[in-house]
């Protein structure tokens, strides 16, 4: 898929704020910062795209920072497994999550032990919030319950009646 990586260094000149790692073989375009601009200046459609980028970026920050700030770490879980899937089926009364982000990579984007995450995904299934398929160590699906829709995806996901 197409992505945008680097651009607040070649909006800022500052030194860029992360790196990537691909999972399949990847090809990239190095713009430098100053003929990105002098490209945006010049192509108005391009800077709309950008903006809408940075949009996206700043509402998942936003997202993040909600969930770290008003959730335990099983709230904080759930709503991991639920922005950082790759994909959702919605069902009537649940959401069926793969493509689910390992457990040792929700904890590092929630600033979290890898420990805590597991703990956390153990009593959500004790408690009838998510039940699992795993291979190994990896998350192959997660069905989130009613329940745990309800509780932990406000604002996120609309409610189930």
């Amino acid at each position: 898929p197409f992505a945008i990586i680097g651009e607040l260094a070649a909006l800022d000149a500052l030194p860029r704020s992360a790196s990537v790692i691909t999972l399949e073989q990847s090809e990239f375009l190095r713009i430098p910062g100053p003929s990105f601009l002098e490209a945006a200046r010049a192509k108005p459609e391009l800077a709309v795209i950008l903006v809408r980028h940075l949009s996206e970026i700043l509402r998942g920050a936003n997202e993040r920072l909600r969930t770290i700030s008003m959730y335990e770490a099983d709230g904080q879980a759930v709503r991991g497994l639920f922005l950082f899937s790759q994909h959702r089926e919605e069902r009537t009364t649940e959401v069926v999550l793969t493509g689910c982000p390992r457990i040792v990579q929700i904890a590092q984007m929630l600033g979290c032990r890898r420990e805590t995450v597991s703990t956390a995904i153990a009593e959500l299934e004790k408690g009838n919030y998510l039940k699992t398929v795993r291979a190994g160590n990896s998350l192959q699906q997660v069905t989130l319950t009613k329940k745990a829709v309800n509780k932990y995806l406000k604002g996120l996901h609309p409610p189930f009646p």
